[in-house]
């Protein structure tokens, strides 16, 4: 077993991703997507127990809600008797999971499009055996396109969850030959694991026919697709090579700098900032300037040298009348204050 440069473990003809996220822009959207859904679902879990247990306030009330909570938005919507209502919150959860687990798997099956994309922007050949490319497939895609070893048991969760989503979107809860298939093929760890996550046996998924979830689901969901999105990260970051990521790096600094472009301000901020995000590529200078020129960023022909970082030196306007130094004021390219 080795190790390649951005530490991942290799074996005989496969190797590990890397094992350090990398905040790309893509990434961090789909980071923050997640972290969204994740919230909103948890803030509705806890409400509906919150809301059941307020209403054992109301415990042996016949006048409806509307009536109890005239202020609450959408009550007549609602608009039981307390025990009939508690027992729907209280229930609710089930229809959660439901709803929770297309809801997550969409925003990871999202990004990961998106690296293929990345991959196919780099001139990686997509092993795609002539299949088109697909949700039952993608991670496979990724994975060995890159001539790496997948992460084989959290891929049998994904595609469990894939299947029981596939039955409650497509087949109106109605449990499939794929569904049955993808149960009765778990490993022994992939089912310990869905244990461990779900807190029931895979056995009960299906009951009477018909695809069940729960509580358990929205975690699994949320957990599964967080483990392969660090893993599709590392992969990206394994196999896409440092020319490709530079580019990467100068148009992340590009959608947040203010320094005029083609100035020594501009070239130093880009130096400064690869390493705040990017250090795991440890990119050259010349590398971001390639990078740079590639996009059209950067035309000047001439290199930038390093910063020099004296003594901060008080300007004197005209008339003798001193002020606070302008550390921008000289350049030689029109560097000016606030660039």
């Amino acid at each position: 077993m080795t190790t390649t440069p951005n530490g991942a473990e290799s074996g005989e003809g496969s190797k590990r991703p890397a094992l350090r996220e990398v905040r790309f822009p893509g990434y961090q959207v789909y980071v923050q997507a997640r972290a969204a859904a994740n919230n909103a679902i948890m803030a509705l879990l806890a409400g509906s127990h919150l809301a059941a247990h307020t209403l054992l306030l109301t415990e042996g009330s016949t006048r409806p809600l509307d009536e109890l909570f005239p202020a609450v938005p959408h009550i007549r919507r609602f608009n039981l008797i307390t025990e009939e209502a508690r027992k729907l919150l209280v229930d609710a959860e089930d229809h959660l999971g439901a709803v929770t687990v297309p809801y997550a798997l969409s925003i990871h099956e999202a990004f990961v499009m998106n690296s293929i994309a990345m991959m196919k922007d780099a001139d990686i050949a997509l092993k795609t055996h002539k299949k088109k490319i697909s949700p039952w497939n993608m991670h496979e895609i990724v994975f060995e396109s890159l001539d790496l070893q997948p992460p084989a048991l959290t891929l049998e969760i994904f595609h469990l969850l894939r299947c029981m989503r596939n039955c409650q979107i497509h087949g109106g809860g109605v449990a499939s030959e794929d569904l049955e298939t993808a149960i009765s093929s778990l490993s022994t760890h992939a089912k310990e694991r869905w244990e461990g996550l779900c807190w029931r046996s895979v056995d009960a998924i299906v009951r009477d026919g018909r695809v069940t979830f729960g509580t358990g689901e929205i975690f699994a969901a949320f957990s599964i697709t967080q483990d392969l999105g660090r893993e599709v990260n590392g992969a990206l970051v394994s196999g896409l090579g440092t020319s490709y990521w530079a580019k990467i790096v100068v148009e992340d600094y590009v959608s947040g700098t203010n320094r005029t472009r083609n100035s020594d301000m501009w070239m130093w901020g880009l130096r400064n900032f690869a390493p705040i995000k990017y250090s795991i590529f440890q990119l050259s200078n010349d590398e971001l300037a390639d990078a740079a020129r590639a996009l059209g960023r950067w035309t000047r022909t001439d290199n930038v040298g390093p910063r020099i970082r004296g003594k901060r030196s008080v300007y004197r306007k005209p008339h003798g009348e001193e002020t606070q130094p302008d550390q921008f004021r000289s350049s030689s390219h029109g560097n000016g204050p606030g660039t």
